[in-house]
Order: structure tokens, then sequence, then C-alpha cells
């Protein structure tokens, strides 16, 4: 006889006072109406009950073709894919923020705010340029991403923001680890954009808690808008991603870090370089990215900001 604790999603004490050998099982699962055998006389429910069935939306929302506005009412949250580097990202996201409807603290789908999903935004892979004008009508919107752009990328996009006169100087990077190109001139030209930084490990100095500080500090009572790059997770949790970098956060800690944002004006919010091709059987980037999803969305239930 003995005790046994195991660490596990959910944590079981289970002291081994009975023989397993003596409990009894039941023979069918507790939800009868999916296990019973059917006849010719049972009025079987097809159309609710599974969260599963019908067209795939984000959490189950309601659809409506946001780019049209003759299709559209009044809303205040939309959810919008942007599939550019493979129209695999959204959908696989799709899947696993559905089981995410129920069993949370605070369910932010039914809530004060209307949300609709948008769909995905048409967009090209063969010309960046385009892709982005398209993006930017579409939107009506880890490394330093303000890089002065010889060639457009997912590095410069921050750096264009900034010149188009949408970034304060209130802006911050977390979670900075990867190499520089120009050590000097991407330094200076960060800060010119407005732009200060806490680095991958500076948590191990100033802990969850510390960066929440200075994060909040730095945004202080601005709108805000969060951008968050897949590969601010170390690789052992989110492998992947096209920038894989190691010595990045744990799921854990990225979560804990936004429900501390909580109060803070919250106005849109992203979630970028989810690569599916390279993620493993288990899938856990895309969990962790569908995680973060429900994460910032709840930012913006938790704290309404009225449009200008």
């Amino acid at each position: 006889m003995f005790g046994a604790v195991f660490l596990h999603a959910t944590f079981l004490l289970l002291p081994f006072s009975v023989d397993t050998r003596d409990i009894n099982f039941p023979t069918v699962s507790g939800i009868k109406r999916l296990q019973q055998p059917l006849t010719n006389d049972d009025d079987v429910d097809i159309a609710t009950g599974s969260d599963f069935s019908g067209l795939m939306t984000f959490a189950n929302l309601p659809y409506a073709n946001c780019f049209r506005d003759s299709d559209v009412d009044a809303y205040d949250i939309a959810i919008m894919g942007a599939p550019f580097d493979t129209v695999s990202t959204p959908y696989l996201i799709l899947l696993m923020i559905r089981r995410q409807q129920r069993n949370q603290r605070q369910n932010s789908y039914k809530s004060w705010a209307e949300i609709l999903d948008c769909g995905d935004a048409p967009i090209t892979f063969l010309d960046n340029t385009i892709a982005l004008k398209q993006l930017d009508k579409a939107h009506k919107e880890e490394i330093i991403h303000t890089w002065d752009p010889n060639v457009l990328g997912g590095g410069t996009f921050l750096h264009i923001a900034y010149e188009e006169g949408l970034i304060q100087n209130s802006s911050i990077h977390a979670g900075i680890r990867a190499p520089l190109i120009r050590r000097k001139g991407d330094i200076r030209n960060d800060l010119r954009c407005g732009f200060d930084t806490i680095k991958a490990r500076d948590i191990d100095r100033i802990g969850v808690d510390g960066v929440i500080k200075r994060l909040r500090e730095r945004v202080g009572n601005t709108k805000v808008y969060i951008s968050v790059d897949i590969d601010v997770l170390d690789p052992a949790f989110a492998p992947a991603t096209g920038t894989a970098e190691v010595g990045g956060w744990t799921t854990r800690e990225l979560l804990s870090i936004l429900d501390g944002l909580e109060g803070t004006n919250v106005v849109g919010a992203d979630v970028v370089e989810v690569a599916p091709i390279y993620d493993n059987p288990g899938e856990t980037t895309v969990l962790a990215a569908a995680e973060i999803v429900h994460s910032l969305l709840t930012l913006m239930v938790q704290k309404p900001v009225k449009a200008p």
C-alpha cells in the first residue's frame, strides 16, 4: 500500500488502498445517447449537440463575409485569417479552437461582445507588395520587426507601420533573442521607431511579474495592438515556425504574461508565423496558437474600448 502523485494536466492524488483488480468498470460510456444501439424507431437528433458538426468556424461563431458591407450587421470583434505562407495555418488553429468553447474560467464568446468569424482575407502568395495591399485593405488594421526594408518581409512590417504614423513612442518588443543583421543599425532604427525591448532571458532575472510590469508601464493608457510571433516560444513548445530560435519562453510563461495585461486597452491582436508543416504529431504549436488567440480575445472582452 503506497501513495502516488502523477504530474498531469489534471492533478491526481491516488492512494492505492484498493486493489485495482477489485474495481468494477461500467460496460458502456456515461454518454448514453452516443453509445446505445439504434433501431428503426429511434428519433435521432443530428442538428444539435455536437461542436464538430456543420460549417467550421472559429469557436463555432457565426460567419459573415466582412469584406462586403452588405453582408454584415454590427459587430464588436471580428476574427480574420491571413493565410499567406500556407492556407493550412488558420484551418488547423480552427480545429484546435473548437474545443475551447467550454471548460474555460471565462467564456469570452458569451459576453457583451458580438463576435464574428470573417473567414480568410484573399491574399496572394505570389507577390509580397500585392499581398500587403490586400491585407491592409482587409485589416483596416522572436526578431525585431523594425528592420529598414530593402526587401519587404516578416521583419519589416513595424517599420512600415511607423512610417505610416500608426505607432507611438510607447511600443515594446518582448522575448527578443535572435541575431541582428546590423548590430548598431538595427537597434538604432528600432529606437527610432519607438520601441523598447525585453530580452527573452530577462525573464530569468525579473520573472513573469517583472515582464508584465515593464509591458504595462511602457504602453500605459494608450490603445494597444498585440502581435504575437509564435517563435517567441522556445522550439520545444512551438517547433512549427519558419524562424525557430532556442532560448524562448514556455507556453505557460507567455499565457501568464498575457493574463497579466488585463485592463489594458487592447484594440486588436494577431498570432503569426505558425507553419503547420513543421509541427510534431501532437500539434503542440497550433495548440499553443489557439490558446494564445483565446487569451488575446479575452483581453479585448475584459476591457471594452470604444471606437473613435
